[in-house]
């Protein structure tokens, strides 16, 4: 399990590193493996130019934090045995032998494809891993005759021979006592598996022609790609048939599985590509349905989103994090609780009747379907650090909504805790608490025709009171850091939007590390000074990061993007 957790941590490092170090052009990888794929292929995930990235990956700031030398000091300091530090060493060169092996470039240094065959149901059943394994295709391009024995011997086996499966001579190498692989290498196709029979169908299916390349949905997915990577250069590109998946869950003997597939009903496919231009890593997803045959709670969603986010304004150049979401839909919320457990539902909308005075079904009714909040800095309490934070609530019913609010403060009363306070702000009364000395550890409440906010700290909330707070524009510091491309993405998005900002934020949290390293330290005897450092130095690594949706009713569109910080011009503070 160790190495297991390890290797995902190298790979997950590997995928992310790409945006900060590959700057040599390479071509795209081609979709020829397409030609060999029957139309019912489940998925397939392309992987391109893992040359460069073996190249390039050590000297990046991931690099050096998966780093031997780097992981030691950090499990040093963590009291790992030195048997631990011999299982990341063995893990990691391993994977940095396979890399740089001159045979695996010469397969997979250009592209590796990774495909999933529909496996045979009744043997998932019985064993769920080997057949699993038994459906993997994996290909590779290569521009010198016969390089998969030498590929074989170096990297993965030295016991290689050959044997005919069908008319067709494969190359057989025994990985271990329980595993065997089979490769067969044409025209600068290399093809691995461990199902001789998956190789045979491939070249069947190559000569037959037609099968995942005329599909409908991988042809919707080569259009995403395209559109999404027009001038980019690409490091993956992937596409999942989420129609047969869902037939598999469907024929599952597992009842819960079985539930899983009616979740998965209407939905058609999803395509995602990983593209860099310039300092920008962009991955995206397409995931495609019909929206009449999607489960009625799916469906519901749609009802959710937003024309317009009522909290842009909060985002500023000095937001470290900020989370918007078009989520609260009545009927999928009544829906949602009352399915889980009727008699519950009733019990919830007595207590809710008995606390607030009004019902469940009013409630739910009177706010939403816009909420999240927004992180400004991190101050020090004196006893401890403390992010200043406003959530957000929009209101849909502003009487009940009102009564709902005095509710809530008659009850926070009743609790004894602290003593109401009030402000008046241009026409709006701003409500708070203080819990302890410090503005920072105040609750604050107002209510505005369009919102409800809380906030740990009244001076948060004058600025939505302010004549000149304009709830639905980006202010104009975040718009220039974003740029043009993001802040479109930033404003159109309909149902979620994460801005974070990585750099910043380790200037803010910096003391409050310290403070949680001094706690560990003092509490369990363990110095984590290495880690501490590691983890800031990747953080000022990265200015921007931005994660948006937009739900449409035959497709929805989601977008990460990490934006490099650069080192010379910091605008952080810049308004």
């Amino acid at each position: 399990m160790k190495k297991l957790l390890i290797l995902a941590l190298l790979l997950l490092g590997a995928a992310g590193a790409a945006f900060y170090f590959m700057r040599s052009s390479s071509p795209a990888a081609a979709d020829y493996y397409a030609d060999y794929l029957p139309e019912n292929t489940l998925a397939t995930a392309s992987f391109v130019d893992l040359q460069g990235l073996s190249e390039t990956f050590p000297a990046t700031s991931l690099g050096h934090f998966v780093a031997k030398p780097t992981v030691h000091r950090i499990l040093g300091e963590i009291g790992v045995p030195p048997q631990g530090l011999k299982e990341y060493d063995d893990v990691y060169d391993g994977l940095a032998g396979v890399m740089t092996n001159p045979a695996f470039r010469q397969v997979f240094g250009d592209d590796a494809v990774v495909a999933v065959l529909p496996p045979d149901v009744e043997l998932l059943r019985k064993d769920p891993e080997k057949e699993l394994k038994k459906s993997l295709l994996v290909f590779g391009t290569s521009s010198v005759a016969g390089p998969l024995d030498s590929f074989a011997r170096l990297v993965m086996s030295k016991n290689v021979g050959k044997e005919t499966v069908e008319g067709l001579e494969l190359t057989r190498i025994e990985v271990d006592d329980n595993d065997v692989v089979y490769g067969y290498a044409k025209k600068g196709v290399v093809i691995l598996s461990y199902a001789p029979a998956n190789i045979v169908r491939a070249m069947q299916q190559k000569e037959a022609g037609s099968g995942l390349r005329e599909f409908a949905f991988f042809t919707a997915a080569k259009g995403f790609w395209t559109k999404k990577a027009a001038t980019q250069r690409v490091y993956t590109r992937s596409y999942v048939n989420f129609t047969r998946i869902r037939s598999l869950f469907s024929e599952s003997m597992n009842p819960q599985e079985r539930e899983i597939g009616k979740y998965l009903q209407g939905f058609k496919s999803m395509s995602s590509v990983m593209v860099e231009d310039h300092d920008t890593l962009e991955m995206s997803t397409q995931l495609e349905y019909t929206f009449d045959e999607l489960h009625p709670w799916v469906r519901d969603q749609y009802k959710a989103v937003s024309k317009q986010n009522y909290s842009l304004g909060l985002l500023s150049n000095k937001s470290l994090v900020y989370y918007w979401v078009s989520l609260l839909n009545k009927d999928y919320l009544k829906n949602l609780l009352a399915a889980a457990n009727e008699d519950q539902y009733k019990q919830i909308d007595s207590q809710v009747r008995k606390e607030l005075g009004v019902s469940l079904d009013e409630c739910i009714a009177a706010v939403g379907p816009q909420l999240g909040l927004v992180v400004n800095d991190v101050v020090n309490t004196g006893l401890f650090p403390l992010p200043k934070a406003v959530f957000f609530l929009e209101v849909r019913d502003p009487a009940i909504a009102q009564k709902l609010f005095d509710t809530l403060r008659k009850r926070i009363a009743e609790r004894g805790f602290a003593t109401e306070q009030h402000e008046q702000v241009n026409g709006k009364t701003i409500y708070y608490w203080s819990i302890l000395p410090g503005e920072a550890t105040q609750l604050a409440l107002v209510l505005t025709d369009k919102m409800v906010y809380l906030a740990n700290g009244k001076a948060s909330l004058k600025l939505v009171l302010d004549p000149k707070y304009k709830q639905t524009e980006l202010p104009a510091g975040m718009a220039e850091t974003l740029g043009s491309d993001l802040v479109k993405s930033v404003k159109s998005s309909n149902y979620t939007t994460v801005v974070a900002r990585p750099a910043l934020l380790a200037t803010q949290v910096r003391e409050g590390i310290t403070w949680l390293a001094g706690m560990l330290e003092a509490t369990r005897g363990i110095t984590a000074e290495q880690l501490k450092k590691e983890i800031l130095s990747l953080m000022e690594s990265v200015d921007v990061v931005t994660a948006t949706s937009n739900i449409a009713l035959e497709h929805t569109v989601s977008s990460i993007v990490f934006q490099k910080a650069e080192a010379a011009d910091n605008t952080a503070g810049k308004e």
